[in-house]
């Protein structure tokens, strides 16, 4: 079976575009006279997002036959298939879902948000590798 990889970091190319443009609109406030508080505020988001850039951070999950990898935030878990027991998928309103993985030995490990890709996809993964999810 083939394995299945989701990985992200901080320099793809829509954070690289979004920071030139915010770097771009801060030095063109600075040069026009722009008020203080308009140059803090873009001078801040130019800053995250630089930051972002620089630090560079990584995330993403792969699952395979012999497990399923996830790492991200920090935190990193390897979990053989044959100790999950299922994963729930919940829906969350003004975010992304929620991931719980629920493992025999009764406790639950919640994946990072940006670890995992859509449910949609996650779904079709897990199906795939057998691993039971809640239903949509």
């Amino acid at each position: 079976m083939t394995p299945y990889e989701y990985h992200v970091t901080g320099r793809n190319p829509f954070y690289l575009i979004a920071t030139l443009i915010t770097v771009t609109l801060v030095a063109g406030a600075v040069v026009m006279g722009a008020p203080w508080w308009v140059l803090v505020l873009w001078g801040l988001c130019a800053a995250l997002l630089v930051w972002r850039v620089v630090v560079n951070p990584r995330a993403g999950m792969s699952l395979d036959k012999a497990g399923l990898r996830i790492y991200g935030e920090g935190r990193s878990h390897i979990i053989a298939l044959q100790d999950i027991v299922e994963v729930w998928i919940t829906y969350e309103s003004d975010g992304p879902d929620g991931v719980r993985v629920h493992l025999k030995d009764g406790t639950s490990i919640k994946l990072p948000a940006e670890s995992y890709p859509s449910s949609r996809k996650l779904r079709a993964q897990l199906a795939r590798f057998g691993i039971d999810h809640n239903a949509a």
